[in-house]
């Protein structure tokens, strides 16, 4: 058995566990960043990578609309002071994305999704459909309702999540352990070691400050441990990504309707996503396969002479009120950043900034959105009923 011990100890290798590992090297701390198996994946590199603070506004939910611009907000700042500089290309475009409607259904729906995100402040721009298919001509020209949304944007998760471990590696602050978190020791009201197994090698890892656990949908076994099942729920989500000859987007864009979906442009390809099943199962459905198609060529009819080079699913941890949770939970020394459901990329960097702020600080926080986000909420009687 291999004996490891740091200041922190992180449990989850998705761009929440890495965001955090970054702030606390650049703290000047020690770090173990323990990342799961291939029978636990994250959902970040399975993500669409959309950067979009208003896809919620539909839930009017203020304080989950404003968690979401403040992350918005951190998250440029991030990229231009926090990381070092970026040595490679991970398709960042920030130039905006795109709402249609090609049928009556589709336009009233996002005629009242874009009232909802006007209340609330954001500032959707109608344009009308004969200007937008004059200057992006490979779309449907039946599009019957267009909306532009300045800022948002994208980036290719896969990409953005190899380039923060790339980034930490070099670090002698940093440690990267690959295994399963087999066993939670404790004694008391804290947490002692975990037990974490890499193949036929087991490790005793401990830390002298605390245990983030940033896992997602995790294993059963883990979130049993810890007692999150009842927290969060994994949403299951099937995704397409197409390979075309030439380029036909620049930025994202959703479609409302029948079968709703989005597209994002990567560097050689488009992602298209994504189904949404209250279910556990990882199996591709070829009804979901047909809708994501459907919509996509529905939207972009060149897309039908386009590659199926992929069909994917992943699970995007969910929780009852669609609002992170980051908080000390069941141990002294355990602190949980878990149910970033369809916004993991986005909130990452601001979770990671929130939890060393306001949980992991030795000062008593202000701030109310401790309260607002902390695990002990879901005790609450609404919440136990």
């Amino acid at each position: 058995m291999t004996r490891l011990q740091a200041d922190y100890v992180i449990g989850g290798g998705g761009v929440a566990g890495l965001c955090l590992a970054n702030r606390l090297i650049q703290n000047g701390v020690k770090v173990i960043l323990v990342d799961g198996t291939p029978e636990a994946p994250q959902a970040s590199p399975h993500a669409g990578g959309l950067l979009n603070p208003s896809a919620e506004s539909y839930l009017h939910d203020p304080n989950l609309t404003h968690i979401l611009q403040l992350a918005f907000s951190y998250f440029k700042n991030f990229l231009t002071h926090d990381m070092p500089a970026l040595s490679e290309d991970f398709d960042h475009n920030t130039a905006g994305s795109w709402y249609f409607a090609i049928d009556e259904d589709g336009r009233q729906e996002l005629m009242r999704d874009m009232a909802f995100k006007a209340q609330l402040g954001f500032l959707p721009q109608e344009y009308a459909p004969k200007e937008v298919l004059k200057q992006h001509p490979h779309l449907n020209h039946k599009i019957c309702a267009s909306y532009h949304m300045p800022y948002e944007g994208h980036l290719n998760p896969i990409l953005w999540h190899q380039h923060l471990l790339s980034a930490l590696m070099p670090s002698h602050s940093f440690c990267y352990v690959r295994g399963q978190v087999k066993e939670i020791h404790a004694s008391d009201s804290k947490i002692s070691h975990l037990q974490v197994v890499q193949q036929e090698e087991t490790y005793e890892i401990s830390a002298s400050q605390d245990y983030i656990f940033a896992t997602g949908v995790g294993t059963k076994q883990l979130n049993d441990q810890l007692q999150l099942t009842s927290l969060i729920r994994p949403v299951k989500g099937q995704y397409l990504i197409l390979k075309t000859e030439s380029p036909l987007l620049q930025e994202s864009l959703r479609l409302y309707g029948r079968y709703p979906c989005y597209l994002a442009p990567r560097h050689d390809s488009i992602y298209v996503g994504a189904t949404q099943q209250e279910r556990h199962d990882s199996d591709i459905v070829a009804q979901s396969v047909m809708e994501l198609l459907y919509s996509a060529q529905q939207i972009l009819p060149e897309l039908s002479e386009a590659t199926l080079i992929k069909c994917g699913v992943s699970h995007r941890p969910a929780t009852p009120d669609n609002k992170p949770i980051i908080g000390r939970w069941l141990y002294d020394n355990a602190v949980i950043i878990n149910g970033l459901y369809r916004h993991g990329i986005l909130l990452a960097p601001w979770c990671a900034q929130f939890t060393l702020d306001n949980v992991l600080s030795i000062n008593q926080s202000q701030n109310p959105l401790v309260t607002c986000l902390a695990p002990e909420r879901y005790l609450k009687k609404e919440w136990a009923s």
